[in-house]
C-alpha cells in the first residue's frame, strides 16, 4: 500500500469512525504504515493523536542475546588460559 492510498483510506474511514465515537478524546493506534507522509497527514494536517510505539528491537528476546554474549566472553577467556 502506498502512502497516498493509506492517507486516502484514513480520510475516508478514520474521520467517519471518529464521528461515530462522538468524542474528541481518542488516540489512533497506527499499525503498519509509519512513513513520514502518513505521520504528517495524521498529526500536522488533522491533529490526530497517535499512540507512540516503543522502539523496535530486532531481537524479540534481548535476555537471550545477553546470555549468548556472556557465554562467548567466558569461552574466549577460558581459551586464552
Amino acid at each position: 500500500m502506498t502512502e497516498e492510498v493509506c492517507c486516502d483510506l484514513l480520510e475516508q474511514h478514520l474521520k467517519v469512525s471518529a464521528q461515530v465515537l462522538q468524542s474528541d478524546d481518542w488516540t489512533f493506534q497506527q499499525t503498519k504504515h509509519t512513513s513520514k507522509h502518513v505521520k504528517r497527514w495524521l498529526i500536522e494536517n488533522h491533529q490526530i493523536r497517535v499512540l507512540q510505539w516503543p522502539v523496535q528491537n530486532p531481537d524479540p528476546n534481548p535476555i537471550e542475546t545477553l546470555d549468548d554474549s556472556e557465554d562467548s566472553s567466558a569461552k574466549e577467556k577460558s581459551s586464552k588460559h
